[in-house]
């Protein structure tokens, strides 16, 4: 669910964790803000997916969290920060201090496609 449709677009980040840990929900966002306030506030939940990757359409989005619940789908029901970059993906226990194991002790390569332009103007050509 996106937070417009719930009438949350402009809710602070505490209000959208609040209403992701009632509604037993995963915040997927590129703001940094949301793994900050659940790490200073010692909070246990809710599971909060970072994504470091911009400019990616929403099939990408989509593949980018599916790989992140293949890898750490038992994790996130216990609410973990999971940070999602390029080549590797992070992710720490709530509160914040130990790992969690998945993939690779924790760590896992996502396959991200290339933007389609770059399949239609290679770099060089």
């Amino acid at each position: 669910m996106h937070l417009g449709e719930a009438g949350m677009s402009k809710a602070a980040g505490e209000e959208i964790l609040a209403f992701s840990l009632e509604k037993n929900a995963i915040v997927v966002t590129l703001d940094a803000d949301f793994h900050t306030i659940l790490a200073i506030s010692g909070a246990s939940g809710p599971s909060a997916i970072r994504k470091r990757l911009q400019g990616l359409g929403a099939t990408e989005v989509f593949e980018v969290v599916q790989n992140v619940l293949a890898g750490y789908g038992a994790a996130l029901k216990r609410g973990p920060l999971v940070t999602v970059k390029a080549h590797k993906t992070t992710c720490h226990r709530l509160p914040v201090g130990s790992r969690v194991t998945g993939r690779s002790q924790g760590r896992f390569s996502l396959p991200i496609r290339r933007p389609p332009w770059e399949e239609l103007f290679p770099s060089g050509a």
